[in-house]
């Protein structure tokens, strides 16, 4: 009995380690992507081509706009899905909170930003990735009704505006990564390095 158990036991921790693992050459042959390396020469991104995603700012100084890709994660192994709010103004926002709302549901982010100037002007990068609390951030921009929501970026001062996310993209991300088992890798494990508080509201 016991050697049958310990049989069974090995068996799902095969099945398990399996299913964690991800071809990330099935990833990057998908069509229409882009593949390039992040600045630490080490991490992958896949990026679909037809991105950015733009929005709008209540303040009219401010361009904004979205980029949903993969990100092949090297010190972990694992791939993510990420989400890059991108800002370009005349002056630093230096957000340390990111919201997007999808419907009655908002997700909030802590953030960093990357910020890159030129003549005056700054262009920020807010970047996280999705574990298993915010991945279904991506099943609700797929489900909605709208394709267009609302942020907002706060620190010192409040970025908001609206993101227009085109549904049938969002289900093509995620579908494709629900393809590859993406959503089968140990996920949770990475819930303090990008947490995510999800709020229902009324």
């Amino acid at each position: 009995m016991k050697r049958c158990f310990l049989l069974i036991l090995a068996l799902l921790l095969l099945s398990g380690t399996a299913l964690a693992e991800l071809d990330t050459r099935a990833l990057e042959e998908l069509p229409d992507m882009a593949v390039f390396p992040t600045d630490n020469g080490v991490d992958i991104v896949v990026r679909p081509l037809n991105q950015p995603f733009f929005g709008t700012c209540e303040d009219e100084e401010i361009t904004v706009c979205a980029y949903i890709d993969y990100l092949e994660h090297a010190d972990s192994g694992l791939v993510f899905l990420r989400l890059t709010v991108a800002t370009t103004a005349d002056h630093e926002i230096w957000a340390e909170e990111l919201t997007v709302t999808v419907d009655k549901e908002q997700y909030a982010f802590p953030v960093h930003s990357r910020v890159d100037e030129y003549d005056q002007i700054f262009m920020e990068d807010y970047t996280v990735c999705l574990t298993d609390v915010s991945l279904p951030l991506l099943k609700a921009l797929a489900r909605s009704r709208k394709d267009t929501h609302p942020f907002t970026l706060q620190g010192s001062s409040t970025v908001a505006g609206t993101l227009t996310i085109p549904g049938d993209a969002a289900a093509a991300l995620y579908d494709a990564y629900v393809n590859l088992m993406g959503n089968r890798q140990n996920l949770e494990m990475y819930r303090e390095m990008w947490p995510c508080t999800v709020t229902k509201l009324k």
